[in-house]
């Protein structure tokens, strides 16, 4: 427990303190023409591999901390102008690694392991789509970070799922887990990951245009 709590503790103040300092130190480097706006596309994706290393190499959670970081470089911007050329090189870094992961998956699935989750796993999908995930984006986004049409779209669409598949591959890699009970894990989050990528595919343009109209 000790271990979990250092871990996570530790995570989120390696993101929150790096955050806002790297939103702060953009406006100053900008002011005084140390960065070029040529390298904005490729500013987020290095800051976010260089907070996840270091995240890593302390113990702690290099993906909760760069979530963390997210969090707290989009909070200061809030007061500061939006720098659009950051945004867009993040969303499409994180698009084509998402589209790489994504076709990696889709040569993975057979029908027999889609057979392993069994009624259960697979019952787990609709629960973190439906219930799990909205309460936990509730819960941790506030009234002044988004109003509630934005709030229900998050919490519905959520971040991209296919960290779970992060997650599944670290749980594989402890070797803590029997070989049946790791394929059990690693196939459920498929599972999970499969059925998030059809439904909200489905439902991506007609919520889209009623929560966020």
């Amino acid at each position: 427990m000790s271990d979990v709590l250092y871990a996570v503790g530790v995570a989120l103040l390696i993101g929150i303190a790096a955050g806002w300092l790297t939103a702060v130190a953009i406006g100053r480097l900008r002011a005084r023409r140390l960065l070029s706006p040529d390298l904005d596309g490729f500013f987020a994706p290095a800051t976010a591999l260089f907070i996840y290393g270091a995240a890593e190499a302390l113990g702690s959670y290099g993906l909760l901390a760069v979530f963390a970081a997210g969090m707290a470089f989009r909070r200061h911007e809030f007061e500061h102008e939006i720098n659009t050329r950051i945004h867009h090189g993040a969303e499409m870094a994180g698009r084509l690694l998402e589209l790489t992961v994504l076709l990696l998956l889709g040569s993975m699935l057979t029908t027999r392991g889609l057979g392993v989750p069994g009624f259960a796993g697979w019952m787990l999908a609709p629960l973190i789509i439906i219930a799990i995930r909205p309460a936990l984006v509730l819960a941790i986004t506030g009234r002044g970070f988004l109003d509630i049409r934005g709030r229900l779209f998050l919490g519905f669409f959520g971040v991209r799922g296919v960290a779970a598949l992060f997650y599944a591959a670290t749980v594989a890699e402890t070797g803590d887990l029997s070989h049946a009970d790791t394929t059990k894990v690693v196939w459920t989050t498929i599972a999970c990951v499969a059925v998030s990528i059809v439904v909200h595919g489905i439902s991506a343009t007609p919520l889209t245009r009623r929560l966020l109209a």
